[in-house]
């Protein structure tokens, strides 16, 4: 990937629960995770309604997406390498780090919730499709 951007441009919920556009610290992938450079996320109700139905502030909003694997972080084995194309979902539940959220040009996911897409799936709708 070359030197490491500092941080990562995201769409983020603030402490008012309002969506902005905002400069995140680089996601560091932890044990077990994915480094992903996001191509494609997509947007559906929760992304709003975690604001206003669960009350949930300061982090990055979405939740399904499709990317290129940068890194993969696991003493386990893994079919995962750099520069996979990838796809997955994101149950964060009630304090998400800002590391996830599919909303950011940079993002980090478990490894066991993410897949690999076929050559002739359009990246488009793999970013959509686990959440159908």
């Amino acid at each position: 990937m070359g030197s490491t951007p500092a941080t990562s441009r995201a769409l983020y919920a603030d402490e008012n629960g309002k969506i902005v556009v905002r400069h995140v610290p680089f996601p560091e992938p932890h044990e077990g995770e994915l480094l992903i450079k996001v191509l494609y996320s997509g947007v559906n109700p929760a992304d709003t309604k975690s604001i206003d139905f669960f009350g949930l502030k300061n982090f990055v909003t979405g939740t399904e997406f499709c990317g290129e694997v940068l890194e993969s972080k696991t003493l386990a084995p893994t079919s995962f390498e750099a520069g996979d194309i990838v796809a997955g979902v994101l149950s964060w539940g009630q304090n998400p780090p800002l590391r996830w959220g599919t909303h950011q040009e940079f993002m980090t996911i478990p490894a066991s919730l993410a897949w690999k897409v076929p050559e002739n799936l359009p990246l488009q709708a793999a970013a959509g499709l686990s959440i159908v």
